[in-house]
This record gives C-alpha cells, structure tokens and sequence, in this order.
C-alpha cells in the first residue's frame, strides 16, 4: 500500500472529535496553521469523527504554536470531562432513592399478597412515598451541581479564548468583526 503524504515537507494530525463541535475544532485548528483534508466518520460511534489535518513542516513560531495547541487540547479535554461527570453526585442518589422505592413496592406487594398483612404492605407503601420525597431535595443538588459546572466551563473557555488570541497575535490574524 502506497502512503502518498509527503512527510518531508508537511506534518499530520488525526483528531477525533464529537460530530457536533467539528466545525469549531476546523476552524480553530485552522489559527494553528492546520488545513483540514480529510474527513472520516467512526466506525462504531454515530457521533464521532476523524478529522485530518495537514500544515506545511517548516512555519514560522512553531515551537510556540506546538505549545499552545496542547494547552488548547489540555483545556478541551478538561471542559469534556466536566460535561461527562457533571451530574455525578446526584446520579448516584437519584439511582439509591429509584432502588429503595421500588423495593418498597416489591416489599408491599409480597406482603398483601403473600402474607395477606395489609398493615406492613401499607407501611411499605407510605416508606416509598416518603422517599420519593426526596425528589426535592436531589434537584436541587443537580441544580447546584450545574451551576459548578457552568461556571467552571465557563472558565475553561475563558483560558481557550485567552489561547486563541495569543495564537492569532503570533500569527498576525486579524479580528473579524
């Protein structure tokens, strides 16, 4: 198989991206100096994609440009796991508070049915009512959970702006307004 890229004179890069930010990931590889040239999506996830990238192997400031296309990747990277565990603590209570709930359920069930006691099946009944109480509670904690995350989102792409617009100074880009 005949690889046609020319490695002496040009550097790659593949990047594998969700589907939906490709075309905020093109153009801000773009600012590094990266051209996208290919395309290709994933083979067993729907919403990724492979993206190719070439750039000329000799540019001006590439030692910079290198450093701050990590510390670019460094704080996408960071603001994705933030989405993936943002709701964490109280996906972990709503899962106790759902278990505890139907065993209530299960509980009563087994009891009038099996026991013929009325009296423990509604007790059990009243147990998982009462825990589905804290419904309240939990929703407040995913609320407060998303305001962390949202501020500290926001701060990460605060620094990515910051690193962009040393990007374009380095390279002389003007801003589009």
């Amino acid at each position: 198989m005949e690889n046609s890229f020319d490695y002496k004179n040009f550097d790659k890069l593949v990047v594998t991206v969700k589907r939906d930010k490709q075309e905020g990931i093109i153009n801000d590889y773009r600012l590094f100096g990266w051209e996208k040239i290919e395309t290709a999506d994933d083979d067993v996830f729907y919403d990724l994609v492979h993206l190719t990238f070439s750039r000329p192997h000799v540019i001006e400031n590439k030692d910079e440009l290198l450093y701050l296309q990590v510390c670019y990747e460094e704080r996408l990277n960071k603001a994705s796991d933030l989405e993936r565990y943002k709701y964490s603590l109280s996906s972990v209570f709503y899962c106790t508070l759902l278990t505890f709930v139907v065993l209530g359920i299960i509980l009563s069930l087994i009891s009038i049915l099996k026991y013929s006691n009325i009296l423990i099946g509604i007790l059990f009944v009243l147990g998982s009512i009462l825990l589905s109480g804290l419904i309240i509670p939990i929703n407040k904690l995913r609320k407060r959970e998303n305001g962390k995350y949202i501020d500290k989102v926001n701060e990460i792409l605060e620094q990515i702006k910051d690193i962009l617009q040393k990007v374009k100074s380095l390279r002389g880009i003007k801003d589009e307004k």
